[in-house]
């Protein structure tokens, strides 16, 4: 583990699942109208508010890259109850009483729609609020949640102001950082990723968390390097061209230049 950076905590979602979905619905990334529960009521009492696309992951340090540890409210009503079933002091709110959720602990796709459970109540999060491309799809090992088209933003900060990464539509797809701005992008043909590969090289890309068989990543290539053997003994890219993003931890200059940061800053360029 590099140690010029916070250590990345794991990939997780609010119940190690259905990360795009858990955040969108509990932090109000795109809309929490798009959430519900059982029987209703809007999931999450989130901010109506989003920072997408503006996570710190490359350009002014590699932020800690989190998928958000908000406790959960999904399922509950604006008045306190769960669902519409009970109001805040348990009496009946007017509503049908909430059924237990069944589903599987994985989650399963509704057309667009994830659907899974949370403290027992079953909760649902369109992906099109997310973006009007966005599909459901089953990850290996991870279970029901919101695919990105390619080229999509998909790297963001929640309301925690914590960073966080989504999943990517099409084959070996990933979310990928080049160092040309503060966001990281859907792209295909990154590769599998598995949990060994995180802090290591996939191809030409490092990684820095996985989940779900994706990567996020940086394209070494994209600024002129590789993944390799970093001065410090761990992967890392390096042989970055001049004028290219680097920091001496993830990514270092190529022979001949050196990293040139600002007083207090954590990354710089390559001169």
């Amino acid at each position: 583990m590099h140690t010029a950076v916070p250590p990345l905590p794991p990939l997780a979602g609010v119940s190690g699942r259905h990360i795009l979905a858990n955040l969108a619905c509990l932090v109000g990334i795109f809309t929490v109208a798009a959430c519900s529960g059982n029987s209703g009521g809007s999931g999450g009492g989130g901010k109506a508010s989003a920072d997408a696309g503006s996570s710190d992951v490359v350009g002014d340090g590699l932020g800690a890259v989190d998928a958000g540890d908000a406790k959960s409210d999904a399922g509950k009503s604006d008045g306190g109850g769960t669902g519409d079933a009970t109001g805040s002091d348990g009496k009946d709110g007017g509503g049908d009483a909430m059924a237990p959720c069944t589903l599987p602990e994985e989650g399963i796709c509704t057309g667009a729609t994830v659907r899974w459970c949370d403290g027992g109540a079953e909760v649902a999060y369109d992906c099109k609020e997310s973006d009007e491309a966005a599909v459901c799809g089953v990850l290996p090992d991870w279970g029901a949640d919101c695919l990105l088209p390619k080229e999509a933003v998909c790297t963001y900060v929640d309301d925690e102001g914590d960073s966080a990464w989504a999943f990517c539509q099409g084959k070996d797809a990933g979310c990928v950082a080049s160092g040309d701005d503060d966001d990281a992008y859907c792209a295909e043909g990154v590769g599998v990723c598995k949990d060994e590969d995180i802090d290591g090289c996939l191809g030409a890309h490092f990684v820095l968390d996985c989940g779900g068989g994706q990567a996020l990543t940086i394209d070494c290539k994209a600024s002129g390097g590789s993944c390799g053997d970093s001065p410090s003994g761990d992967k890392a890219c390096i042989g970055v061209a001049k004028g290219q993003w680097c920091d001496d931890a993830y990514v270092y200059c190529a022979a001949g230049t050196k990293c040139v940061m600002a007083p207090e800053a954590e990354a710089g360029t390559c001169q």
